[in-house]
């Protein structure tokens, strides 16, 4: 059977500080796409990739008293770049993000509840460990 990775231990970490009560996470990456096609090309096109960037877009409940909300709250509001880390297995992706989308939502009958969305800022690198 293959060795299959749970969403579940995907984490998002703000400043230092883990994200509680998150439910999901979306992290794209793309870059955009340069048409180098010419008349020597034929009838095919031919392209390059250019500068590339990258997004979070996550879910949660919200936990009173909980610092990386605060600090969503904070950089929010003072439209400050935070240090984002998103830890899948042995995979660390790094970089800085500004919130570009932040609701919250209170339904009738259920939990408090907010999106996020987070722009990156610059490079987005990757650390890998070598400890188990």
């Amino acid at each position: 059977m293959a060795d299959v990775q749970k969403g579940i231990d995907v984490m998002i970490r703000l400043n230092n500080q883990t994200l509680g009560g998150q439910l999901n996470a979306t992290l794209s990456r793309s870059a955009k796409v340069i048409d180098i096609t010419n008349k020597i090309d034929d009838e095919w096109s031919k392209n390059l990739t250019s500068i590339k960037s990258w997004r979070i877009d996550c879910n949660g409940m919200y936990v009173k008293n909980d610092t990386a909300f605060s600090v969503l709250q904070d950089a929010f509001l003072s439209n400050l770049p935070i240090d984002v880390e998103v830890k899948l297995d042995k995979v660390r992706y790094l970089g800085k993000a500004l919130i570009t989308d932040f609701p919250l939502n209170a339904v009738y009958n259920n939990s408090y509840k907010y999106n996020v969305r987070l722009l990156g800022d610059g490079e987005l690198t990757t650390d890998v460990s070598t400890n188990d």
